[in-house]
């Protein structure tokens, strides 16, 4: 599960760095490019109910720190020890966190889903998900991928030729 978080947070921050090259400098500007039509309103809140009824900020959230215990022991052992080091990875974070925080996400994936979804599309994947069958899936699709991880690196060693329950 680690592994398949990381790399969904790692494709989400890369959509929130091309998002943040595209848009046009401003004060309180969101991750949505300048160049982006305006979303319908009606529309961005279906996709806002949609990322709240299978739980996204929250997936988001868990993501980011799961990737912050990551990382720190990477920045750790790219240093020398001492009190600079621990400060510098202190501002690292600080700023991690002024620039990618869950409502800035949310903004992206909101942007992405009207980009790719119609607004009766978003309607019927939130019907989909209040059913009971949609509830399970959001409680077993992460029990789902993170047998998958721990599946993974013995399928590697055998050159993927078997799998292990």
């Amino acid at each position: 599960m680690k592994i398949l978080s990381a790399l969904a947070l790692c494709f989400l921050l890369g959509g929130l760095a091309r998002a943040q090259e595209n848009a046009a400098p401003a004060p309180d500007s969101a991750a949505v490019p300048s160049a982006q039509p305006k979303i319908d309103p009606a529309k961005e809140d279906d996709i806002r109910h949609l990322l709240d009824v299978v739980g996204t900020a929250a997936l988001a959230r868990q993501l980011m720190g799961t990737m912050e215990q990551s990382m720190k022991p990477l920045l750790a052992n790219a240093r020398p020890p001492g009190d600079y080091r621990d400060q510098l990875i202190d501002l690292f974070f600080e700023k991690y966190h002024s620039k990618l925080d869950t409502k800035t996400l949310l903004d992206l994936a909101v942007v992405r889903y009207d980009e790719n979804f119609s607004d009766s599309e978003i309607k019927a994947l939130i019907d989909f998900y209040q059913t009971p069958l949609g509830k399970k899936m959001i409680t077993m699709l992460p029990k789902n991928h993170r047998r998958i991880a721990a599946g993974w690196p013995k399928t590697r060693s055998t050159g993927g030729t078997r799998l292990h329950a």
